[in-house]
């Protein structure tokens, strides 16, 4: 019984089509009333919700790092592995993260492949067993496990206020999105996770900007997946990022 605001386009008498612009009135709409061709609204703002998730920024940076580029993969024996993977393009972002992780009590094992860096934060020598921040926050917040396909935002950072979301998005941009300043400007990001994509949409609202989901089928390693990206185009947009 839900209703749509709608927009019925009207017809010329020799049946083409009147352009959008000079359409009548909108009407409130069930989905059952609803006929192919029919312009429906769509929200391009989310309200900051009344009762506000209280999480320290640090782990919302570190989060939305982790589901960016990160992993949190269980071993052949049986426990979690917890890296977080940087391009070389950013070693501002390196050095925040490693800041993020010695805050944190941690020491960071970093391998260098030559095209990236990965962050391995640890206790050291003779861990095991010992409470490790990072990884009871993936666990905490049930990521530890999931693969690239898998990822999503947690239920609770739908709840954070405006300004976290924002910096919740920024990191999510910053690990596996990218920033074009060709022609008239693009943000993007890049995730074989449709939920993942879904979920940016609806955060991407709440800072009034909407996203645009584009399916892309991609060879990688000789196998073919589908990936998604949601691209942000829109002068007036862009500049809320």
């Amino acid at each position: 019984g839900h209703r749509f605001l709608a927009w019925e386009r009207e017809t010329y008498s020799g049946g083409g089509r009147v352009p959008f612009a000079k359409s009548g009135t909108p009407t409130w709409k069930r989905l059952w009333d609803l006929k192919v061709g029919d312009h429906i609204a769509v929200s391009s703002t989310l309200p900051e919700p009344t009762e506000l998730v209280s999480i320290p920024d640090w782990e919302v940076e570190w989060v939305g790092m982790m589901i960016g580029d990160g992993c949190v993969s269980k071993s052949s024996k049986g426990y979690y592995n917890h890296n977080l993977t940087i391009g070389y393009q950013s070693p501002i972002q390196k050095a925040h993260c490693l800041q993020l992780i010695e805050d944190r009590g941690l020491k960071v094992r970093v391998a260098d492949d030559g095209r990236k860096f990965t962050l391995f934060p640890t206790h050291g020598t003779g861990s095991r067993g010992k409470f490790h921040p990072m990884r009871d926050l993936m666990d905490r917040y049930k990521l530890s496990g999931h693969k690239a396909a898998t990822k999503h935002i947690p239920k609770e950072f739908f709840s954070l206020s405006t300004r976290q979301v924002a910096l919740l998005v920024s990191r999510l941009i910053d690990t596996d999105g990218w920033v074009s300043i060709s022609n008239t400007g693009e943000v993007g990001y890049g995730t074989v996770s449709e939920q993942l994509a879904e979920d940016l949409i609806h955060l991407l609202l709440r800072l009034g900007v909407v996203g645009e989901k584009k399916v892309k089928n991609t060879t990688y390693n000789g196998e073919l997946y589908t990936s998604y990206q949601v691209r942000v185009r829109k002068q007036g947009e862009l500049l809320k990022l």
